[in-house]
């Protein structure tokens, strides 16, 4: 598992104007609108971590796509485990004045469509 992350490191390459799917509401867009519920949905939560379980990078240009297979992980506000389970991203980068910042995100949680139930483990 990677280092404990907050909200605010997690936007700080994003762009002005980044657009995020999670999977709990349609979308967000513009980076203070991120930011904030990234900001909401941490104040519930810590110790998050997120290993990487796949990562494919693809850049032409200016424009880069990132697709991974993820395993999150943290804790309730009392230090018990809250929430363990996968999803698949996809992160969009745009290039402006040499610097790459994340302009869409795309989250999904892998499901078994015969019993409609998530894929919270998996074996690699």
């Amino acid at each position: 598992m990677g280092e404990t992350q907050t909200g605010d490191e997690i936007t700080e390459f994003w762009h002005k104007e980044a657009t995020w799917f999670d999977f709990q509401f349609y979308k967000k867009k513009r980076i203070e609108n991120c930011r904030d519920e990234f900001r909401q949905q941490f104040a519930k939560i810590k110790n998050v971590q997120t290993g990487f379980l796949e990562i494919e990078a693809y850049v032409d240009g200016n424009v880069g796509f990132v697709q991974s297979i993820q395993h999150f992980q943290c804790e309730n506000e009392n230090g018990s485990p809250s929430a363990s389970f996968l999803t698949r991203q996809t992160d969009g980068y745009i290039r402006e004045n040499g610097k790459w910042r994340l302009i869409h995100q795309q989250l999904s949680l892998p499901t078994y469509f015969r019993t409609d139930h998530s894929l919270f483990k998996t074996e690699f």
